[in-house]
């Protein structure tokens, strides 16, 4: 299980096919615990257990969307900004992981800001569209980052934006916007 949880975590992948890893893995432990609280007379195992569950689960601060094109599959981008914001916020833990775009609109909310990085075209199905209007009419920060100032994903970027919210526009922060300065002054 702890071999699981080090490749759940460092690959950002909360599912390994069907199978939702920590859910499932923490309910085999937790239904087999004993009443004095290990699993068997291995204290080898017994750690093990304990550094599954404690290292498995972190709130989860970022998702990366896994969509149709050629998304950003690199995992060390977001573990790195996961670990520069865990010490902006008291030096408690936060994690990232994937989510795929069909997913439902809770596996969506599980984090507070949903990270769309790639090259060329953002492709998403209505249904997907759907789901990430919703994101954001719920609170959910949506950060599109075209990898390498790729054109064509940056255009598509702003087409979808404005298919969501066609009452919005872009325009330009003010330069004393809070943006600018949240973890260190910004030009």
């Amino acid at each position: 299980l702890y071999a699981l949880e080090r490749a759940g975590v460092l690959s950002g992948r909360r599912t390994f096919g069907d199978h939702d890893w920590f859910r499932e893995g923490a309910a085999l432990l937790v239904g087999g615990q004993r009443p004095d609280g290990s699993w068997t007379d291995d204290v080898y195992r017994n750690a093990l257990g304990l550094l599954f569950l404690v290292k498995g689960y972190k709130p989860l601060l970022v998702q990366r969307l896994t969509w149709g094109g050629k998304w950003r599959s690199d995992p060390r981008d977001l573990d790195h900004l996961a670990r520069f914001l865990e010490a902006r916020v008291g030096g408690k833990p936060v994690a990232w992981q994937t989510v795929a775009a069909g997913a439902p609109l809770a596996d969506y909310l599980a984090a507070p800001i949903l990270h769309v990085a790639g090259r060329g075209a953002i492709a998403l199905d209505p249904a997907a569209t759907e789901t990430l209007r919703a994101y954001v009419e719920q609170g959910g920060l949506v950060l599109f980052d075209a990898q390498g100032g790729d054109a064509a994903f940056a255009a598509a970027a702003r087409r979808l934006a404005a298919a969501l919210f066609p009452d919005a526009k872009f325009e330009p922060l003010a330069p004393n916007h809070p943006l600018y300065t949240a973890a260190h002054r910004v030009k």
